[in-house]
């Protein structure tokens, strides 16, 4: 039978006619647990489409040899936009990048290897074509529109804001900045020979207002020309003729071609439809307008006459440019296409690029993603399942084998399978790689409506209108037997994350956990008011969370059946879909088209994000929680990202502030100490994996730092009582103290075989110590203020010590004598680390700046905390550094660019310590404390330690396009 989506949802919303179970006697209203310290996850309101939501092509720019053409566009509501180049002989796209914004204009070298765009935001980019990587970035006083100089070598910018500005390819740097703009800035061009700028503009408002070109000369950026009409509109496109003789400036139904010469208008032309853009062809003889009515219009530029019409864009079109030297042209218009033409024939040749129409896709049932997001399985009614890539929308496959409308999907653990049930009573296995089905399940006797893989993947559990669970062996497709599990349809299935129990959700409004291998019910309860649509397990499975037709979101107790916390309805229809991130958050969406952020600790909801129009049906959670995708009735898909990056653990149990904290050399432990003000003097061992503590340390005075020796045998710390410490790292036990310093201890390092300590402190000395005998062995004088940070060099024979007095000074360990000395950024060094190959030196003050060792050479600045650097580290290769700050925020750089590749933000307070795990998949980052005003500062109350995964490159590129 065939499947409509008014009779899917008109069936699947019968479930109070189902027979009802006798329910359970309600116990009181549970009581909130909460867990302090730990904030449940937060995701931006602001999503990414990913498909469905396009928008137009709204600007194009062609290489000098017209075989790359780049696009950008976008929609504003839903907020989406694209980045796009085309080789136009392979009609291969080069670059693809998705983005949260809409972008407003483009260009593109000469030489077709870097481009630039301007955004909603404000922001320009100019990036390498072939490796997408971003040279540099700029926030701009207002929105902008851009264009290339014809060497390649620049980059023009206007804005709304009266700024014209001419910036550097491919260094950034500001070359030249105009004056003479008297109104507000929509459009620029460069003349083909490249001595003039033009840029068009007016004021939207002022009933005196005029629409005006304003032109430049480029060398001596003196203003030649300010072209007024006598309309009130706006100037919104400009263009050259190639002899550099005429410009032309379009407003709505109007253009204008003005004599440079005499600065007067030659030729107007008045159209029937609004003129988007202008392009004049190379000889001259044609200007072409992109207009509103969907056509391109050519024109005689002499005359005013009207040479032809190209028809062919659904929408508006947006922009045009002619390639080949004029034989051809290029348009952009909605749903991203890009259409060549042959200007001769006046035919369309071939439509480059353009994604489906919304109204040509069919509605999404469900939804599965790939662990890392990169590839969607969308289930339909249409009988197919359509994979797409996770991050471009790009369609790589439909699955087609079933008789009716595939009403779920999942992916297999490691994601080389993907399972499908349908209306058609069976369910197939088919094999990611070749988009193949591979194996039939067949022993259900009505429609499948849910599925769930073990985290082993070596069963599929299934849920069916025939009230019955069904396991099944993936690797063999044997039916490994039935449950008879409800009164009525079973709508939702889930495995523990230890695979031991299977809950299931039916129409009969009942929630049941059930032994996996038994098969044995071990309780159930009932809850909902409604049917049961949707299930999920916390991370930890402590938890089970339910989506019912009543508008409610349920947090059950795993191991009891007992309802955790009370949650209020807060969804105005039934929930379809539900998710968990990690143990703490749980993401629900519903047939109101939203999607609510919930605390399971709490039962608090947390925000609602603009879901879908008509309803949401499906929720993925990907990249281990720090995205998650959906998508709905209007069928768009949409990325949400986290408001910070996600910390993958948090560690809890300093009551103070913790300033640093460090691995133990296997990267299985880590060691924190707990600091100023009304710090809670304690150094703290955790296990990682775990997340636990294993021993607690009562610490003679507030620590300012503790590590590992190499050997991790011992602990050292050091204390505002101005001695340091040795720890056994087993038992806790003080084995040594250090007494010889003045003040309070800020710096401390061991050696390479930990036969040394150095320390230093507020006494404006650097001290290195004999471990085995805790005697002084050398002190190192000079710094006029604290001395915040030491290193020992790698080599063994120097070490190195930051102060307040701005300067970071390296020191030989025999002489004590001074050898040299790096300049911190502003007028302190907070803190410093030197690359395992002794190379590099890296200083945070206001900035952090790095040095080659042996040359003394500074390389370019890592700039753009807001406040000072509390901690920097390098990686193991010496190539990246993590970085803390003031600001509340972690930063992962590029030690030779400078270039900040990731942000953390999830902390709510100063953060002090950010390092590298061993293995340099983690980083662990600690910290608390806030201003109180007059120099006053408190301990605050975000004393949580995190666990961060190192985020991979395709997030590191995501980040560099978005920021």
């Amino acid at each position: 039978m065939k499947l409509s989506l008014a009779g899917f949802a008109l069936i699947v919303g019968m479930g109070f006619l189902v027979a009802q179970q006798d329910a359970p006697k309600k116990s009181e209203a549970p009581a909130v647990v909460k867990t302090p310290g730990v904030p449940a996850l937060r995701f931006n309101p602001t999503s990414m489409a990913v498909a469905g939501a396009s928008g137009d092509t709204v600007a194009i720019s062609v290489s000098a040899d017209g075989k790359r053409i780049a696009s950008v566009g976008g929609s504003l509501n839903p907020a989406s936009g694209f980045v796009s180049v085309i080789e136009v002989p392979s009609k291969k796209e080069v670059l693809s990048v998705r983005l949260p914004h809409q972008l407003t204009s483009v260009g593109i070298s000469s030489d077709g290897k870097l481009m630039a765009y301007t955004s909603q935001s404000n922001d320009l980019k100019l990036l390498e074509v072939d490796s997408g990587k971003t040279l540099f970035s700029k926030k701009l006083d207002g929105n902008a529109q851009l264009a290339f100089a014809p060497d390649g070598h620049s980059v023009a910018t206007v804005t709304q804001a009266k700024t014209v500005q001419i910036w550097d390819a491919p260094t950034g740097e500001e070359q030249a900045k105009f004056l003479g703009a008297t109104a507000p800035l929509l459009c620029v061009a460069f003349s083909p020979d490249g001595k003039k700028l033009a840029a068009g503009g007016g004021e939207l408002k002022k009933a005196e207002a005029t629409g005006t070109i304003f032109v430049w000369d480029v060398a001596t950026q003196r203003l030649l020309h300010k072209l007024e009409s006598d309309t009130p509109i706006p100037v919104s496109s400009v263009a050259f003729s190639q002899d550099n003789t005429l410009v032309a400036g379009a407003s709505r139904q109007q253009v204008r071609i003005w004599e440079l010469a005499k600065a007067n208008v030659k030729t107007e032309l008045t159209t029937q439809q609004q003129v988007f853009g202008l392009a004049f062809s190379p000889d001259g003889r044609i200007i072409a307008t992109a207009m509103g009515s969907g056509s391109i219009q050519l024109w005689n530029p002499a005359s005013g006459d009207e040479i032809a019409t190209l028809n062919g864009h659904v929408g508006p079109c947006r922009c045009s440019a002619f390639i080949k030297g004029g034989k051809k042209l290029v348009s952009g218009g909605s749903a991203r296409s890009l259409k060549l033409w042959d200007v001769s024939d006046k035919k369309e040749l071939a439509i480059l690029h353009q994604d489906e129409r919304t109204e040509d896709v069919p509605f999404p049932l469900a939804m599965a993603s790939t662990s890392d997001g990169s590839l969607i399985a969308l289930a339909t009614e249409d009988k197919g399942v359509i994979l797409r890539d996770g991050r471009t929308g790009e369609v790589k496959a439909t699955l087609k084998g079933h008789e009716d409308a595939i009403t779920c999907v999942a992916f297999s653990p490691d994601d080389k399978t993907i399972a499908t049930g349908s209306a058609d009573k069976t369910i197939k296995l088919w094999e990611v790689a070749t988009a193949k089905d591979h194996t039939t399940l067949k022993g259900h006797t009505n429609w499948v409506y849910a599925l769930a893989f073990s985290h082993d993947g070596k069963t599929l559990a299934s849920g069916a209108y025939d009230k019955t669970v069904r396991l099944w062996d993936v690797k063999t497709g044997k039916d490994k037997g039935a449950i008879e599990a409800h009164r009525g349809s079973v709508r939702a299935v889930a495995f523990s994350p230890d695979d031991k129990t299977i809950a299931s959700g039916s129409s009969d409004r009942f929630v049941k956990w059930w032994n996996a291998s038994t098969r044995e019910l071990k309780f159930a309860v009932k809850g909902h008011e409604g049917a049961i649509r949707t299930l999920a397990y916390s991370s930890d499975g402590k938890a089970l969370a339910s989506g019912g037709e009543d508008g409610f979101v349920k947090l059950w107790n795993s191991a009891t059946g007992k309802e955790l916390v009370a949650t209020k309805k807060e969804h105005t229809d039934e929930v379809t879909t539900i998710a968990f991130v990690g143990d703490r958050t749980v993401l629900s969406g519903g047939s109101d088209g939203a999607i609510r952020q919930w605390d399971a600790s709490t039962g608090e909801m947390l925000g609602v994000l603009q879901g879908h129009t008509g309803g949401v049906s499906g929720i993925a959670v990907v990249n281990s929680g720090m995205d998650f995708l959906s998508t709905g009735t209007d069928r768009i898909i949409k990325r949400f990202r986290q408001e910070a990056a996600s910390p993958i653990r948090f560690f809890t149990g300093h009551t103070g502030v913790v300033q640093y904290t460090s691995f133990s050399p296997d990267g299985r432990r880590f060691v924190s100490c707990g600091n100023w003000p009304e710090g809670d003097k304690t150094l703290r061992i955790w296990d990682v994996e775990k997340g636990t503590e294993i021993l607690k340390i009562e610490h003679p005075g507030q620590a300012a730092m503790a590590m590992y020796s190499p050997n991790g045998t011992f602990i050292a710390s050091i204390s505002n009582d101005s001695n340091a410490y040795l720890w056994d790292a087993k038992t806790g036990e003080k084995i040594r103290t250090f007494t010889g310093h003045e003040a309070g201890l800020d710096g401390l390092a061991f050696n390479a075989d930990g036969s040394q300590l150095l320390t230093s402190g507020g006494d404006k000395t650097a001290r290195v110590w004999d471990t085995e005998t805790a005697r002084e062995v050398q002190k190192f004088t000079g710094h006029t203020d604290m001395i915040r940070r030491v290193e020992f060099h790698p080599d063994g024979k120097h070490a190195l010590s930051a102060g307040r007095d701005g300067f970071v000074r390296m020191w030989e360990l025999d002489t004590a004598n001074e050898v040299k000395q790096f300049k911190s950024s502003g007028n302190w060094a907070d803190c410093l680390a030197i690359s395992k190959d002794g190379k590099f030196v890296a200083i945070g003050g206001k900035n952090i700046s790095v040095y080659a060792i042996d040359s003394g050479k500074l390389l370019p600045e890592c700039t753009g905390h807001q406040s000072g650097v509390t901690n920097v580290a390098f990686s193991d290769d010496g190539k990246r550094l993590i970085s803390a700050s003031y600001d509340g925020t972690a930063r992962l750089w590029d030690r030779d660019s400078g270039k900040e590749l990731y942000r953390f933000r999830n902390h709510r307070e100063f953060v002090w310590s950010a390092e590298f795990s061993p293995d340099g998949k983690w980083i662990l980052t600690g910290g608390g404390g806030a201003g109180a005003g007059e120099s006053k500062w408190t301990k605050g109350t975000d004393h949580a330690i995190r666990l961060w995964k190192v985020p991979d490159e395709r997030t590191i590129a995501e980040f560099s396009l978005e920021n």
